[in-house]
């Protein structure tokens, strides 16, 4: 990594109308959450997970569903962050990882109690699902509002999701800097060699879209807290 400095890119929204390579359409968003949720809702009652095959999904969505992408699930409760679990590598395909980082948002996230049966009702889940990520070579081509930032420098790792910038008015400087910090390094680690960063897109849906708008509208930036991260042992990592 070079150590020029960023510019200060205001901070926009992706166009509308952008989307991540393979995104997924309404109807694979719908089984996904709903699996989620059921993921949830039985392992807190603990009773047997849901199968593929009681999914009923459609051959177009099992297809996509077989998958190796990386993935977040994010809980909220009133308005407020409830857990929030992924895992950034796409090493299993979706209709395995999402009812895993489901259950692991409701019961691993350390800033959190487990998810209790009586709360259940009271959640609502967002999915955010990943491109692979990929070497950023030159940060001026970081785009606030469309890329999520994967910070690297030793045992050190941090990542923002793609919304946190724009929620927060950064611009493109600020959004690098404040990876840095979420991975436990200097403001200013962007200008060391050492420190390796990774961009990647995302492609979030949520119940109260699916609630709110009958036509399924999805977007294509996630949202986080501005939490650090850090990776636990079975390599998951919390937002």
């Amino acid at each position: 990594m070079t150590g020029r400095p960023p510019t200060d890119e205001q901070c926009e929204p992706a166009p509308p109308g952008t989307t991540p390579p393979s995104s997924l359409d309404e109807e694979t968003q719908r089984i996904l959450l709903r699996f989620a949720r059921d993921a949830i809702t039985r392992h807190v009652r603990r009773e047997p997970p849901m199968t593929f095959e009681q999914l009923g999904a459609p051959p177009h969505v099992a297809e996509t569903l077989s998958e190796l992408r990386g993935a977040f699930v994010t809980l909220t409760g009133g308005g407020a962050l409830r857990g929030c679990i992924g895992h950034i590598i796409g090493d299993k395909p979706l209709i395995e990882l999402i009812p895993e980082m489901a259950v692991a948002a409701a019961t691993q996230d350390p800033r959190f109690p487990a998810v209790t049966d009586d709360e259940i009702d009271l959640l609502e889940l967002e999915i955010s699902v990943l491109t692979p990520p990929a070497p950023v070579a030159d940060l001026e081509t970081i785009e606030v509002g469309r890329h999520g930032l994967i910070v690297r420098q030793g045992r050190k790792t941090g990542l923002l999701l793609p919304q946190v910038p724009v929620d927060q008015g950064w611009n493109r400087r600020q959004f690098i800097t404040y990876t840095c910090m979420k991975a436990g390094l200097a403001p200013d680690a962007w200008r060391d060699p050492e420190t390796q960063f990774e961009s990647f897109e995302a492609h979030v849906f949520s119940e109260a879209e699916d609630d709110s708008d009958s036509e399924g509208a999805s977007k294509d930036v996630s949202q986080s807290d501005t939490q650090s991260v850090s990776r636990s042992q079975d390599g998951h990592t919390q937002s």
